[in-house]
């Protein structure tokens, strides 16, 4: 049995939340920015939201998805063409990286079991 998916891709813009659907931005009549919605665990309204307007895609600024993440977590180095591709060992556990803000590493290196 196959199971479809729908996936809308959603983005903030500088106009506010947008659909993005093929070249174009449908900016959505939704008072809450991104960030909100997906705090708030309401994302699934970008999916059902009226559009107020379309722009092509470029026309509008895109912004940060979440205006300040509380924790940034950046996984290194875990995916084997990429390894292989710089030649280097292809690793046995994804690397993930701890940081605060400012590029200063707070936490270190943790190996994924």
């Amino acid at each position: 049995m196959q199971i479809g998916c729908a996936v809308t891709r959603v983005a903030q813009t500088a106009r506010g939340v947008a659909r993005i659907e093929g070249e174009h931005l449908c900016l959505l009549d939704l008072a809450l920015s991104l960030d909100d919605l997906i705090r708030g665990g309401q994302l699934d309204r970008a999916s059902n939201a009226s559009v107020r307007d379309v722009a092509a895609v470029g026309t509008v600024p895109m912004l940060a998805p979440v205006r300040r993440p509380g924790k940034i977590c950046i996984v290194g180095l875990n995916y084997a063409d990429r390894a292989r591709e710089i030649g280097a060992d292809v690793p046995s556990h994804p690397r993930f990286l701890r940081g605060g803000f400012g590029g200063r590493q707070s936490g270190g290196c943790h190996r994924a079991p």
